[in-house]
C-alpha cells in the first residue's frame, strides 16, 4: 500500500503545518507517516528509517532550522537514494525560504520543482496542492503553469486543479528554480 512520509523539524511553524497536512492526507483516506506515531519504546531512529523506506511519497518542509536538522538531512538523501532507485517521489515545500540550499541538499532538491509557503498563506491551498499532485501520481509541471495559459495548459487533472486554485510559478532567476507559490 502507497504511504507518504513528512520530514519536517519540530519547531513552529514547521511542525504545526506537518501536523496539519497529516491530517489533511488522511482525512482523505491517504496513508502518511508523521514521526509522532512511533509508539513508546521502539527505537525511534530505526523506526524512521523503516517507515521512509517503506514509503513511496515523500513531502519535506524546508525552512531554515529544517535545513540545519541533521535527521532531515539524513531523510532527505534517503528519499533521493530511493527516488534515484525509482520508487520514491519527492515534493519539496519551502517554509518562507527563498535562500540557497546548503550544498548537499541542493545537489539532492534543486532540480525538484517546490512549492512556497510563507506565513499567512493559506494552508488549505497548500495541503491542496499536495494532494492534489500525490493523488495523481505525478509532479506539479511549472512549464505547463508558466508559460501556457489555461486554455492551452496541458490537460492533466493537477494543472487544471492548480489553475482552479489560482496557484502561479514563481521565477526570480534565482540559482534554484522557484516554486509554485500559494
Amino acid at each position: 500500500m502507497s504511504q507518504i512520509f513528512l520530514s519536517y523539524r519540530h519547531v513552529l511553524p514547521d511542525e504545526h503545518l506537518a501536523e496539519g497536512l497529516c491530517a489533511f492526507l488522511e482525512a482523505r483516506g491517504l496513508r502518511v507517516f508523521l514521526d509522532k506515531q512511533i509508539k513508546v519504546g521502539l527505537d525511534w531512529v530505526a523506526e524512521i528509517d523503516r517507515q521512509l523506506r517503506a514509503s513511496d511519497r515523500f513531502v519535506v518542509l524546508l525552512s531554515e532550522a529544517s535545513i540545519r536538522s541533521d535527521m532531515v538531512r539524513q531523510e532527505i538523501q534517503t528519499a533521493y537514494e530511493l527516488r534515484q532507485a525509482g520508487t520514491m517521489q519527492i515534493f519539496p515545500v519551502r517554509l518562507g525560504f527563498e535562500g540557497k540550499l546548503p550544498y548537499d541538499l541542493a545537489s539532492y532538491l534543486n532540480r525538484i520543482q517546490y512549492a512556497l509557503w510563507n506565513p499567512g498563506d493559506s494552508e488549505t491551498k497548500l495541503f491542496t496542492l499536495l494532494h492534489e499532485a500525490i493523488r495523481f501520481g505525478e509532479a506539479v509541471s511549472v512549464e505547463s503553469l508558466a508559460f501556457q495559459s489555461r486554455r492551452t495548459c496541458c490537460r492533466r487533472r493537477v494543472c487544471r486543479r492548480l489553475h482552479d486554485l489560482g496557484c502561479t510559478p514563481r521565477q526570480a532567476g534565482r540559482a534554484a528554480p522557484g516554486g509554485v507559490t500559494l
